[in-house]
């Protein structure tokens, strides 16, 4: 019950902190988009899983969480979600008009759908703090749960109605329960590997398919996840004399397996994109058809909608991919947004350093230049990535599995993935540096206070494992 007190406390603490004054958050030109895709919500919510408009552009263009997290958000407070996509239409202007980016008349309804994100801001906040607290304990974990919400990006996020807090927050809370698992599968016997990890294991899986069925750039730490644990699988070789047996590695490979299967599985069931077969009405002579009260060109739904539909789900996701990787190639071959174009390799890695590293993480609230701001930030960066391997040597070494070791490797998962996709310099596209430098500065800094309590010899010498692993 006490922990379960301190998990309320932390995520109040936190749920205070966005909501205060929320309504002063200047508007942001996405928050009239993910409004208005909450038609989809609508679609879902009178059980239209076949509906023609599952291919529409903005189908596939948005995905599906964060949509119906604000469609719910609205009709909990007795706001209609949009009727049709009209609404939408006008957002990306279509038919040679100019995109309707401009606040609403009346902000009442971004108002209402912005308190799903004020809890997701809370809730990665909490993820945060547990995750943390594992490796290091409670105090660092509360101390990474701050830095995080000091972030100007990740503040500002968690009161916008944008999902992309969201995709943190879940990827956060899918680690903290997934190495929560790993923590005790060298210790535990057969009954934990088959009764209670597996349960967890899918709870993380279903969340890391949340992440990325929010955003696709959650797909990352899904990624991040799959290499770490092959890594430890192979340096856990069963001809080793020291480290963790070689029959705990493999059931972290099983239930690391088995919670990625369950977030692949997660992301198709969420989104009706994937398993949707429409009834297409009849072809008339007229030159439009009515598609859920609004029309459509003919021609829209031979050229467009059919060969869509007749692909299979994996088919629809490399469509997906292939969509999004034309809307990346467009805008640089274009230069459609020349103030913030990043065209080489170069100018990517200097925005990922400088701006998700200095300006956007709790660095920016240092009241530095982001280019100053970066300097302290990154030595602590570095200094987490050195903690990290010496720790998951040091458990190694006394036979727990070397968890740490994943966290360096989303890190540079992320640097990899951001180096071809990140063409713009965009705040919210480094959400995800946020998160990571974050992490990893919280960790140099508890841990390195932890290190030097075991040299002073303050920590008892039972203390081997995480702060909150019984000890075999």
């Amino acid at each position: 019950m006490k922990k379960l007190a301190l998990y309320i406390a932390v995520f109040g603490l936190f749920f205070a902190y966005f909501a205060y004054h929320f309504r002063e958050e200047p508007y942001f030109m996405d928050e009239g988009a993910h409004v208005a895709q909450s038609y989809y919500y609508r679609l879902m919510k009178e059980g239209k899983f076949n509906e023609v408009n599952w291919f529409h552009l903005a189908s596939y263009d948005y995905l599906n969480v964060g949509r119906t997290l604000v469609g719910l958000a609205l009709d909990l407070q007795g706001y209609e979600t949009p009727k049709s996509l009209e609404e939408m239409e006008a957002w990306y202007g279509v038919d040679g008009r100019p995109g309707d980016n401009t606040p609403p008349g009346d902000m009442e309804r971004i108002y209402a759908a912005r308190w799903p994100m004020i809890i997701g801001g809370a809730f990665g906040c909490l993820a945060m703090f547990a995750l943390v607290k594992q490796f290091v304990g409670p105090f660092t974990g509360l101390f990474a749960s701050i830095l995080l919400a000091a972030s100007p990006l990740y503040y500002s996020l968690s009161r916008r109605a944008m999902a992309d807090v969201w995709v943190a927050a879940f990827e956060l809370a899918a680690l903290a329960v997934i190495m929560h698992v790993g923590h005790r599968l060298p210790i535990k016997g057969k009954n934990y590997l088959f009764f209670v990890g597996p349960p967890l294991a899918v709870i993380g899986g279903v969340l890391l398919g949340l992440s990325a069925g929010t955003k696709l750039n959650g797909a990352i730490a899904v990624c991040a996840l799959a290499i770490g644990t092959g890594v430890i699988l192979a340096i856990c070789a069963p001809w080793r004399s020291i480290g963790p047996t070689h029959v705990a590695a493999k059931r972290l490979g099983l239930i690391t397996g088995l919670a990625i299967l369950s977030a692949a599985l997660s992301f198709f069931i969420e989104h009706p994109y994937f398993y949707a077969w429409p009834s297409f009405p009849p072809q008339t002579s007229d030159v439009t058809i009515n598609i859920d009260g609004v029309p459509r060109p003919q021609f829209w739904i031979e050229e467009n909608v059919k060969p869509l539909a007749a692909k299979n789900s994996l088919q629809r996701l490399q469509y997906m991919f292939e969509y999004r990787d034309g809307v990346l190639q467009d805008v640089l071959e274009k230069n459609r947004f020349p103030e913030a174009s990043l065209p080489t390799l170069g100018d990517r890695l200097q925005a990922i350093v400088i701006e998700g590293v200095g300006r956007w993480s709790y660095a920016g609230r240092l009241g530095l230049a982001p280019s100053s701001a970066t300097i302290p930030a990154t030595i602590l960066i570095l200094i987490g990535v050195w903690w990290c391997i010496g720790e998951g040597r040091r458990q190694w070494k006394m036979g727990m599995l070397p968890l740490t070791w994943i966290f360096p490797i989303w890190l540079i998962t992320e640097v990899v993935v951001l180096s071809r996709e990140l063409t713009l310099n965009w705040d919210r596209y480094f959400l995800d540096v946020v998160v990571i430098s974050t992490l990893m500065t919280a960790l140099a800094i508890g841990g390195t206070i932890q290190w030097l309590n075991r040299q002073l010899v303050l920590l008892p010498p039972e203390s081997n494992g995480p702060p909150d692993v019984p000890h075999a």
